[in-house]
């Protein structure tokens, strides 16, 4: 379903993931130190990050859904976006 966001775990507090659907770029916005894994659907991995807090961009690589995993200390968070 293009645009569902879910969460799985503790729910991460401020984290903003935005366009979705994309037409290429993801943007973060951060409050710790993460880790950014994006799997394709299914569950190979694309591409995996780590970011301070603050703002991020990444390029999904080709049109398709993905799973966006953002790792921190205490939390974790599952996405589902769409790059169209």
């Amino acid at each position: 379903v293009p645009g569902l966001v879910s969460a799985i775990g503790r729910e991460m507090h401020q984290q903003v993931v935005y366009p979705n659907p994309t037409s290429g770029l993801l943007n973060f916005m951060l409050e710790e130190i993460s880790f950014v894994s994006v799997y394709t659907v299914d569950g190979n991995l694309v591409s995996t990050y780590e970011f301070e807090a603050g703002k991020h961009s990444i390029l999904l690589p080709t049109e398709g859904y993905y799973l966006i995993e953002i790792m921190s200390k205490n939390h974790l968070k599952r996405l589902k976006v769409s790059k169209i």
